[in-house]
C-alpha cells in the first residue's frame, strides 16, 4: 500500500470514516497507512471503529490544523 498521506481535509463525518474502514479492509499484513484529517468528529468516530479488528492498531497525532492518523496491520 502507499506510504503518502491520504488526506481527507474537508471531509466531514461520515465521509473520513467510510474512506478510512474502506481502506483498512484492503490492508495486508504489514502494510500501514497515514490519514491526514481535520473533522473533530473523525477522532471519535474512526478509533471505535478500527478497535473492531483485532489485528490493527493506530495512534492519533496533532498536526497542523488537524490530526495524523497512522493506522497498521500486523501479522495474525
Amino acid at each position: 500500500m502507499s506510504k503518502d498521506p491520504i488526506n481527507l481535509c474537508g471531509k466531514i463525518c461520515p465521509f473520513p470514516i467510510f474512506l478510512i474502514i474502506e481502506q483498512v479492509e484492503q490492508m495486508k499484513d504489514g502494510d500501514s497507512l497515514t490519514f491526514l484529517v481535520d473533522d473533530p468528529l473523525v477522532l471519535k468516530s474512526v478509533p471505535e471503529e478500527l478497535d473492531s479488528y483485532p489485528n490493527v492498531t493506530y495512534a492519533v497525532q496533532d498536526a497542523d490544523n488537524g490530526w495524523i492518523i497512522s493506522v497498521q496491520r500486523s501479522h495474525n
